[in-house]
C-alpha cells in the first residue's frame, strides 16, 4: 500500500486520528511522496513521550539494530499510547 494511501485510511472518518506523522528512510524516493521526517535508520528525530501510537511498516528489515529501534519507537509513546 502506498504511503499516500495509508496516510488517507488513517485519517478518515472511520477513525478518531486528529493528525498523522509519516517517517521513512532519507533513500527512500517513492513515487515522489514526501514523508515529514526522513531518518537514517539509527536516531529518529522525534522528543521522547510525543505521539499516542506508533504503527511500523516495513521497518525492522532496513535496521542493523531492530531491538534499538523498538525500544526507541516505545520511549516516543505518550503513557497511554498504542504500538504497533
Amino acid at each position: 500500500m502506498r504511503r499516500d494511501a495509508i496516510q488517507r485510511l488513517i485519517l478518515s472518518e472511520a477513525t478518531s486520528v486528529e493528525s498523522y506523522l509519516g517517517l521513512d528512510l532519507s533513500v527512500s524516493r517513492g513515487a515522489g511522496v514526501r514523508p515529514d521526517l526522513e531518518w537514517d535508520c539509527s536516531e529518529i528525530p522525534m522528543n521522547d513521550a510525543s505521539v499516542d501510537c506508533v504503527l511500523l511498516m516495513e521497518v525492522l528489515e532496513h535496521c542493523t539494530e531492530p531491538g534499538n529501534v523498538l525500544k526507541r519507537s516505545s520511549e516516543y509513546c505518550d503513557q497511554a499510547a498504542s504500538f504497533f
